[in-house]
């Protein structure tokens, strides 16, 4: 199982580029998403992210995590965050 972490920040306008790519992998071999967010006017949001879920599936991502949080946290908090809830065999 291979983890891809996304932390993101105001990111309604440019979090689909990331996820655009994610889609396009070939040959990945089993992989999982985590994305952690803070909740605001200016985040990404589940709605959005639901749209690539199928995609992702095409791309071999078997696991979507999205963790929303409250407030404004560090971004080396955020990488805390996202490694705790990895796949363990990850």
């Amino acid at each position: 199982m291979l983890t891809v972490a996304l932390p993101m920040y105001r990111s309604k306008k440019i979090g689909w580029l990331a996820l655009e790519s994610l889609c396009r992998q070939v040959d990945a071999p089993e992989w999982e998403l985590l994305i952690c967010e803070e909740q605001e006017p200016e985040m990404f949001g589940m709605e959005e992210l639901t749209k690539y879920k199928e995609s992702l599936g095409y791309a071999e991502c078997t696991r979507i995590t999205y963790i929303v949080l409250q407030w404004w946290v560090p971004l080396s908090q955020k990488w805390k965050i996202l490694a705790v809830n990895a796949d363990s065999y990850s």
